[in-house]
């Protein structure tokens, strides 16, 4: 799971604090749990004076509201926090020098120069409506001195004309579409995402929903082809952006409006992934018991699930499953073995939103609780990681590459056998810290089906595939 800024724990309370001559107030808008949990969309406003804050945080409290009307961002709601940071600018507005090109002309948009806490300005790149803050540094430094635990920044401009940015601040103004467009540049913000219109020669490049591929065997959505019309679109018709390809010709990374397309979704997702666990708290922690008490509770006692729940919690004890559907077991002391033992609990989510193309791809958040049951007592310590397993391609030809991540020191061994039993591969990996990486010749290995198998950190993973020959 990618880093948080820094380690803090409980909650943020609203409080206000002087940062730069300026009154930064911070409002907890929806707040689901502890700041180190959870994914936290932290809504910042520019050109709004001092008597305009009420207005702000309506404004904040109304985008919010309709992003998690969204597909995927409703499915995954209690992944985030919101918060909202009123900040005082001398005047109200947006910058507009009408310096652009294609300005619409001053009787459109008048000149306008106000004196605003983040500089918002249209014409950036000589594009109007491309809108940027020109005052980034007063957004780190505000950020960093009072919400520095922040994953995602929304910045709204307190301007009715139509703009907005993505970059590392999404940012948009209050134009009747202005929820639409923090939406869209939250698809480049948050997730990477491209646009789906060609934006320029300057913005081509390979993303998960852009492409110069055209085979269809290859293509980075070849899972969704043919599904809510997925399929290889050109950009446009002439010039780079007839070399670059796109999945979708309705989706809101293309225009306002519309849905984000299957493949966008799954981007969405897999950012989603990377910030947050779905496992906040669990037990028990590090104990030590007498074995006169008659069993061992092991519960999941919080978990952030999507809506509808997709979560598979898997339990196994000594390498065998004993649960697949609950959040808690109960391990009798009699059951426990003398010496060492593992429980582990396998947290996956299993939603049909994902679809990753020609790969075996597992997420798991994993609790392993480590037992050492002596004549006397029985000692529990625990651990909780990530890990990601990606098999590719599916089905596989002469070659299967092999990537685990893991956050603990592993050691695992790998083996391959055909579903007759028949053993192709058995390796005992490298030790590694954070990732290993392995491309296994399945050259002689015969059409059919086959199991992969790991073993390490007292789990056990089987994967089932196929080898296709040409």
């Amino acid at each position: 799971m990618e880093m948080k800024k820094i380690l803090i724990s409980g909650f943020l309370y609203l409080f206000a604090i002087q940062i730069d001559a300026q009154a930064i107030e911070l409002v907890a808008i929806d707040v689901q749990g502890a700041s180190d949990q959870f994914i936290n969309l932290v809504i910042i406003g520019d050109g709004y004076t001092e008597t305009q804050q009420e207005k702000f945080v309506n404004d904040a409290k109304s985008f919010k509201d309709y992003l998690f009307t969204l597909e995927p961002f409703k499915n995954y709601a209690d992944f985030f926090n919101i918060y909202a940071i009123k900040v005082v600018s001398v005047d109200s507005g947006a910058r507009h020098d009408n310096s652009a090109p294609d300005c619409p002309g001053i009787n459109s948009h008048p000149i306008l120069k106000p004196n605003t806490y983040f500089d918002v300005r249209f014409d950036a790149g000589n594009i109007h409506r491309l809108v940027v803050p020109f005052k980034a540094g007063n957004i780190s430094s505000t950020l960093s001195k009072f919400f520095p635990l922040y994953d995602q920044v929304v910045l709204l401009s307190n301007t009715p004309y139509y703009g907005g940015s993505g970059g590392v601040y999404s940012t948009s103004t209050l134009h009747r579409s202005s929820n639409e467009i923090s939406a869209h540049e939250l698809g480049h913000s948050f997730a990477g995402l491209a646009d789906e219109y060609y934006a320029g020669d300057q913005y081509a490049g390979e993303f998960r929903n852009m492409t110069k591929v055209t085979d269809s065997t290859l293509i980075k959505w070849k899972s969704w082809l043919g599904y809510k019309n997925v399929g290889i679109y050109q950009h446009c018709c002439g010039g780079n952006s007839a070399l670059w390809y796109k999945p979708n010709q309705s989706c809101k990374m293309q225009a306002l409006g519309n849905p984000f397309c299957p493949v966008c979704i799954e981007g969405i997702i897999e950012s989603i992934h990377n910030l947050a666990s779905s496992v906040v708290a669990y037990s028990p922690l590090d104990t030590s018991i007498n074995l006169g008490d008659s069993s061992l509770k092991f519960k999941l006692l919080q978990l952030i699930k999507p809506i509808p729940n997709t979560l598979k919690v898997e339990w196994k004890f000594k390498n065998q499953i004993v649960s697949d559907s609950q959040d808690s077991v109960t391990i009798l002391s009699k059951d426990i073995p003398l010496g060492k033992s593992v429980v582990n609990v396998f947290v996956q989510d299993t939603s049909k939103l994902l679809r990753i193309n020609n790969h075996k791809n597992l997420h798991f958040d994993l609790i392993q609780w480590n037992i050492n049951k002596t004549l006397n007592s029985i000692g529990v310590t625990n651990k909780k990681s990530k890990l990601f397993v990606d098999i590719y391609p599916i089905p596989a030809n002469d070659f299967l590459n092999f990537t685990i991540q893991s956050e603990l020191k592993s050691r695992f061994r790998l083996r391959i056998i055909s579903t007759e039993g028949r053993e192709f591969l058995n390796k005992e990996l490298p030790e590694f810290d954070e990732n290993y990486q392995e491309k296994i010749n399945m050259y002689n290995c015969p059409e059919g089906n086959y199991i992969l198998q790991l073993f390490g950190n007292g789990l056990t993973l089987e994967e089932k595939f196929q080898i296709v020959k040409d």
